[in-house]
């Protein structure tokens, strides 16, 4: 069982890998972009990631221009991680590539 998930892990790593992104960055924006935006506690939550690795991996993602801080209306203390138009249009390759991998491994 193991080794068949290193495989599923691998395949994802060297897919994702033209992206620029690694699974758990690549499963962050597309998570983000199926949900809206979150905060980056929910969002960490959602995902079983802690704060500190959360708040990583949307620090990628934003260098990249993938997703984007955002003040919550009507609570400027808060802040929303929302996608980008870029990271909108990644996310579609991240989820064809999800389909592709899963397809081959059923």
């Amino acid at each position: 069982m193991m080794s068949l998930a290193r495989g599923i892990r691998r395949a994802y790593d060297l897919r994702l890998q033209a992206l620029g992104l690694n699974l758990s960055e690549a499963s962050t924006l597309a998570y983000t972009q199926e949900s809206g935006p979150l905060m980056q506690a929910e969002l960490a939550k959602r995902l079983g990631i802690g704060r500190a690795a959360m708040g990583s991996l949307v620090d990628a993602l934003e260098e990249l221009e993938f997703v984007e801080r955002r003040p919550k209306p009507g609570d400027r203390r808060v802040w929303l991680v929302a996608v980008t138009p870029s990271g909108g249009e990644v996310a579609k390759q991240i989820t064809k590539i999800d389909e592709q991998i899963g397809r081959a491994h059923v």
